[in-house]
């Protein structure tokens, strides 16, 4: 199957699809692939990054997987807050599963800060709740 990978939201499209698919290697590969020329120039864009990097991730390559979420997060104007969240929550998950704990308390802290209900982020920092 061919896809047009010039179109964002088709490019959008097969990526969140392929992603229910995480464990098949080769259709992250293709994600991957796919989306190697994608910018952060719109929310469509970082919706897209977001998926590149969870791709990277499934495929065990988390710093890649965490750089891509870096530039995901570097578009802030009009990116939907949840979306934001949801790459900071990603990255700082990644950063505490390659022993950057620091790090990743800092992501959570400000997911927090921002969304106290957000994901299971207030039981990694030991709030009650």
């Amino acid at each position: 199957m061919d896809i047009d990978a010039t179109d964002p939201m088709v490019l959008l499209s097969f990526a969140e699809l392929a992603l229910d698919t995480p464990d098949d290697r080769s259709l992250m590969d293709r994600v991957v692939r796919a989306t190697v020329h994608v910018e952060n120039e719109t929310p469509v864009d970082t919706a897209i990054l977001l998926y590149r990097g969870r791709a990277l991730a499934a495929l065990g390559l988390p710093d890649a997987a965490i750089d891509v979420f870096t530039l995901a997060n570097r578009r802030r104007k009009d990116g939907p807050d949840g979306l934001l969240h949801q790459i900071r929550y990603e990255r700082a998950v990644l950063y505490h599963e390659t022993g950057q704990r620091a790090r990743a308390r800092q992501q959570f802290e400000r997911i927090y800060a921002a969304n106290p209900g957000f994901e299971d982020v207030a039981q990694r920092l030991g709030i009650g709740g």
